[in-house]
């Protein structure tokens, strides 16, 4: 029962994960797109209104096709990572070095508006979803080197000559200014990682105590296995179940067992109960469920009918072999077995398997599987 709570948990946490990481790629596929589309905009702006100092020619390859063509490629490298590695971490750290990288590839080829610092920002805020301080700190750090290369290699702009106009003074504040911006941005995002981290560990927390209490309503408190609140659930799915899986339901019970709790106490008979519950956990490929009083159940799926049987038979051997059977009483268990079908109700198919048990008793500790010729 707690692996059954335990990975419903991890599933959905990862669901979670999976739905950001997509979320965070596309966005940044929508940004490229948004500001490929951007620069063809301005180029028409640019044009109509005679500002192209550099030429037609000139500004398509350094604005619109080199940028696009980079954030292509980028993009391609991450969609291999994706394909190849398989695994979240790595392809967070990857879509996020994207980002950064076409916010390098903007801030560069429009090195004169300063403020276009700002997509080293969006690239270091989207990485606060994660809550990974290394992969902000990293993404920040990389960010400011990435921005000082273009704030100081006349290769890396183009578009900027050594006999510009610009106030030198002004253009070194500027760049002061944009890295405290930066790091002050980076402090934040820290703070709201931190946040963020508490809420999460609450939320954890929360879904951890729903969990527990999910198994406790369906877990029968002396055995230890499924209650009937379980199987009406376990049915549901079945029902829900649109593939050709087949399923066999086993009631059964302990032979004599009144004479058991009659002879040597209740006691006594709750630590048969709890052996048969440890022996019918562990058959494979089958649900265990206490029915009521000392009758179970088991769920199989997906085994054919010798299976079945060969499974119930295991575990009547392993139930014989307690050191109970050995100490007061050596009693068996009868198994009444009945396959699943559309046509009837879980109601009916209880019944079905109710009356191969009945036909079981007949011969204490034998296997009887449900034939409908014998209602007729």
């Amino acid at each position: 029962m707690n692996m059954v709570g335990t990975s419903a948990f991890r599933e959905g946490r990862k669901e979670i994960a999976d739905k950001l990481l997509r979320r965070h790629f596309l966005a940044g596929v929508g940004m490229a797109f948004l500001i490929a589309v951007l620069e063809v905009v301005l180029y028409f702006v640019e044009e109509s209104a005679g500002l192209l100092q550099d030429g037609q020619t000139a500004y398509l390859y350094r604005c619109v096709l080199l940028p696009t063509g980079l954030d292509i490629v980028a993009v391609c490298i991450v969609l291999g990572v994706w394909r190849f590695l398989k695994n979240n971490r790595v392809m967070a750290y990857a879509v996020s070095l994207m980002h950064m990288f076409f916010a390098f590839i903007v801030y560069s080829t429009h090195i004169q508006f300063p403020s276009l610092y700002i997509f080293f920002a969006i690239a270091i805020l989207l990485t606060t979803a994660y809550g990974d301080v290394v992969m902000t700190s990293t993404v920040t750090a990389l960010s400011i080197i990435l921005k000082v290369i273009s704030d100081i290699s006349p290769a890396a702009y183009p578009i900027r000559s050594l006999s510009s106009a610009i106030d030198f003074r002004l253009e070194r504040q500027n760049f002061i200014v944009s890295l405290i911006a930066l790091g002050a941005f980076y402090i934040i995002c820290l703070v709201m990682i931190a946040i963020e981290r508490e809420k999460n560990a609450l939320g954890i927390q929360q879904e951890r105590e729903n969990v527990q209490l999910f198994q406790k309503i369906m877990t029968d408190t002396l055995t230890g296995v499924h209650n009937r609140n379980a199987l009406r659930l376990s049915f549901d799915r079945v029902i829900a179940d649109k593939t050709d899986t087949e399923y066999v339901l086993a009631m059964l019970d302990i032979d004599y067992f009144k004479n058991v709790n009659d002879t040597f106490g209740h006691l006594v008979g709750d630590s048969y109960l709890q052996a048969l519950g440890r022996v019918l956990d562990h058959v494979p490929d089958a649900e265990a469920f206490r029915f009521g009083g000392d009758e179970f159940c088991l769920l199989f799926a997906g085994c054919t009918r010798k299976q079945v049987e060969e499974r119930c038979r295991t575990a009547q051997e392993k139930f014989l072999g307690n050191d109970l059977c050995r100490k007061y009483a050596e009693v068996n268990v009868s198994f009444g077995l009945a396959q699943y079908d559309r046509k009837i109700t879980p109601s009916e198919w209880v019944q079905h398997a109710d009356h191969a048990l009945y036909e079981a008793k007949k011969n204490r500790g034998s296997i009887c599987f449900y034939q409908p010729e014998e209602t007729e």
